[in-house]
């Protein structure tokens, strides 16, 4: 069997494990073609990786500033409202909002910041007369825990340079931290522009024609499906919110599914429901179910240009996990919040759009356990 060496080459799975004021959260990533003689790890865990064999997982814990820059006074700055640029989106003046995260590039007259910048920066209050922002990485206060899974091995037959790749880097760049609230506060989301689209009308036209499509991948598909397992048990009442063809939830656990959405043709075609129904939940707000009906719900992060709200479009895929999280928060029914995301594996050889897009579609998960009542 193969083990690691300084000249080897590898597939790992690296998993990153960090723990906010309000929830635990957990970054997976694939890391499809490391290079062990050119790419970069953490002296500690390069020392230890070294030698080893496929399937063994190694666990290392880090203090902050370690992984990701630490945390600078300095980054975190007083600057005038007028020094944001917000662009416009859908027609819209991007402003300013306490919690939100930019790409630093929207700030003028910054040192070390120009327009083609694009690390986020944290909006941490705001009046007439002062901007506060923080420019420091989303993770810079934080321990994290990672963990690596060696996948496979092979032996390089010849080195001929390339790209140098700092995978932990890869990790944690643009996203992971960004779903956390600021200190504990709740994020400034919501305006009363926020549930604006650009198809106001009846959703049930738009959704008249039946699309059997996946709407994502095979490989996002299992993962889900891998993720639903640890919060599922057999024979519990799932409800499939804005549910369509597939379901993504393991096919052995006997589950009393309830599928919801807007193409009755579509839910028929689920071999995951039990039941369906056609219901429109912008008409009124309100599910057409009794309380405690169900054991788990799940909802689906795939929308289309035209039906999705503002805010949706406005905000970065990871505050997008921030934004239903805070959700469950002001809810007050729920504990135990926790979210997922993972990023990076392949995309199926036979899916229609692996020509143009080799990763796999991510897959954000925000999941949170309703309190006993």
């Amino acid at each position: 069997m193969e083990t690691l060496e300084s000249n080897s080459l590898a597939a790992m799975d690296i998993e990153l494990h960090w723990q906010s004021t309000e929830a635990r959260h957990s970054e997976l990533y694939h890391a499809p073609n490391i290079n062990m003689w050119r790419d970069i790890f953490p002296f500690d865990v390069e020392k230890e990786i070294l030698g080893s064999r496929a399937n063994e997982t190694f666990t290392f814990v880090f203090r902050p500033g370690v992984i990701v820059p630490e945390f600078s006074a300095g980054k975190v700055m007083n600057l005038s409202p007028g020094q944001f640029r917000g662009p416009h989106v859908s027609g819209h003046k991007l402003l300013p909002r306490v919690g939100r995260f930019y790409p630093a590039g929207l700030l003028q007259y910054v040192p070390g910041v120009y327009p083609q910048t694009l690390s986020p920066f944290r909006i941490i209050d705001l009046d007439e007369d002062r901007l506060q922002v923080d420019l420091n990485h989303p993770l810079s206060r934080q321990t994290l825990e990672l963990r690596v899974q060696v996948k496979s091995i092979r032996q390089s037959t010849a080195e001929r340079g390339g790209r140098c790749t700092d995978w932990l880097e890869e990790l944690t760049h643009n996203g992971p931290g960004m779903q956390a609230r600021s200190n504990g506060k709740k994020t400034d989301f919501q305006n009363r522009l926020s549930y604006k689209r650009q198809d106001e009308d009846n959703d049930s036209r738009f959704y008249t024609a039946p699309r059997f499509v996946g709407h994502i991948d095979a490989q996002a598909s299992s993962m889900l499906c891998h993720i639903y397992t640890g919060f599922l048990h057999r024979n519990d009442k799932v409800l499939d919110l804005m549910s369509s063809v597939q379901s993504h939830l393991p096919e052995n656990y006997t589950l009393a599914t309830t599928g919801l959405g807007l193409n009755r043709a579509e839910l028929k075609k689920n071999p995951a429901l039990r039941n369906h129904l056609v219901y429109d939940l912008n008409e009124t707000g309100l599910l057409p179910f009794g309380n405690n009906t169900f054991d788990v719900a799940s909802f689906s992060n795939r929308w289309f240009p035209p039906k999705v709200t503002r805010l949706w479009l406005e905000i970065h895929e990871f505050e997008r996990m921030g934004l239903v999280l805070d959700y469950l928060l002001e809810n007050g029914r729920f504990s135990d919040f926790c979210t997922f995301s993972a990023r990076n594996w392949p995309r199926p050889a036979d899916d229609i759009h692996a020509a143009k897009i080799t990763a796999s579609d991510p897959v954000y998960v925000v999941a949170a356990r309703k309190k006993l009542q």
